[in-house]
């Protein structure tokens, strides 16, 4: 979802088909999710939340605590920033103009399929592991049911 995302920022549709496609269907983003707290960033948090308890199951639950308040400091970081720069929105795209725009839309997908990729990345290496054991575990019962 976080890669299509990107892929969608990192090639926008054109303003004509832009326009058509947001009048059809209003619905895109629930009334009762704000956009600040959209898909991406309940995924991000729910990983990170996850790698910190992964954290505090192999070394000990001091270095764990501290991954969880890093990940609520980071929150609240990201808190804070965001309502300044709602509250000076308007001077800020002001600045910026439409080319402004498009460039940080771009540098923005670009930075949410870098974390998309992290994600699968983390996926796979935490699959990987037992998928190679199935596999060699069937490939020892096929090489005893049919010797070459």
């Amino acid at each position: 979802m976080l890669f299509t995302t990107a892929i969608g920022m990192l090639n926008p549709p054109p303003r004509e088909k832009e326009a058509r496609d947001t009048s059809r269907d209003i619905a895109l983003i629930p009334l009762a999710i704000p956009f600040t707290s959209g898909p991406g960033t309940i995924v991000t948090t729910v990983v990170l939340m996850s790698e910190a308890q992964n954290v505090i199951g192999t070394h000990d639950l001091a270095t764990g605590s501290l991954c969880i308040l890093g990940i609520y400091l980071g929150i609240l970081a990201i808190l804070i920033f965001s309502y300044f720069m709602m509250m000076r929105s308007e001077s800020i795209d002001h600045m910026l103009r439409e080319g402004g725009r498009k460039v940080m839309t771009k540098l923005m997908g670009l930075l949410v399929m870098a974390i998309a990729i992290q994600f699968i990345i983390n996926g796979i290496k935490d699959v990987l592991p037992e998928f190679l054991e199935i596999v060699n575990e069937s490939n020892q019962a096929m090489s005893m049911l049919m010797p070459f």
